[in-house]
């Protein structure tokens, strides 16, 4: 098994620093990632002008791939999986999805856990209706592939116009999914960090 962190865009959300440099809580967030996977080898893609900084920073992952190519982490995947050469069970992270452990689960998955909408609402409930903010499970950057020959297929197939200005992650497990059927795997302790406001909440 292996584990690839994505973090070769733009990153708006966060003015544009590197999602793996930016401090969450008391710790950079490349070290969430390297710290919840201490037993499993950890890949990174980032942007080519952030290599240098990221492996000077107290980096604890193995091999860090520059990519500028654009077209969000599906694009980054494609041009990481053009770099390795490995072939078993591949973990695809967002590096702005932080966990505190690692996630051992079997098979084909697309990770998903509850998402707070931040506002107030009635909603149906078991019994009645109650008052608060809702939670809805959402794709909360993690995926796991066993057959990474398929992998790559999955984004062969994906027509290359599709690529720009940025394709969807949805779109390669659509194409994945024909060849291995993908089950949603509900993730506990997932914390999310794509912007300022979310990693306020880190804990």
């Amino acid at each position: 098994m292996r584990v690839v962190v994505l973090s070769a865009g733009k990153s708006t959300r966060l003015d544009g620093i590197c999602k793996m440099l930016v401090w969450a809580k008391d710790k950079p967030v490349h070290k969430w990632h390297t710290d919840a996977w201490l037993e499993v080898p950890l890949d990174a893609v980032v942007l080519s002008k952030d290599v240098k900084t990221l492996a000077s920073n107290e980096w604890n992952g193995s091999e860090i791939y520059g990519y500028d190519g654009g077209g969000g982490p599906a694009s980054a995947l494609r041009h990481y999986l053009s770099k390795t050469t490995h072939t078993g069970t591949l973990l695809v992270s967002f590096a702005d999805s932080l966990l505190k452990g690692p996630v051992m689960d079997r098979g084909d998955w697309v990770g998903v856990s509850n998402m707070p909408i931040n506002r107030q609402w009635d909603y149906p409930a078991a019994k009645g209706w109650i008052r608060g903010k809702p939670r809805v499970p959402v794709c909360m950057g993690l995926y796991q592939f066993t057959d990474v020959d398929a992998l790559r297929h999955a984004i062969d197939k994906i027509s290359p116009e599709r690529f720009s200005p940025e394709i969807p992650m949805v779109d390669v497990l659509t194409q994945y999914h024909k060849i291995h059927p993908l089950r949603d795997l509900y993730i506990g302790g997932w914390q999310d960090a794509g912007d300022w406001e979310s990693i306020k909440t880190v804990r």
